[in-house]
């Protein structure tokens, strides 16, 4: 999970056109449009800070 949202945070930051992310960010441009790269940047800290503290507290 970590992994993941550290993967999404640099590629959303970066503004990748990874064919993974692509979908992600077609799908986020539906709601976010031209900010779509940036909400999935911020939700792949998010998703990393989660996983983190999901690993420190077992």
């Amino acid at each position: 999970m970590v992994v993941i949202g550290v993967w999404m945070a640099v590629s959303g930051f970066a503004k990748s056109s990874a064919t993974p992310f692509i979908f992600l960010v077609a799908r986020a441009q539906l709601l976010w449009k031209s900010q779509a790269h940036s909400f999935l940047g911020v939700s792949g800290v998010g998703v990393a800070l989660v996983g983190a503290f999901l690993l420190i507290s077992k």
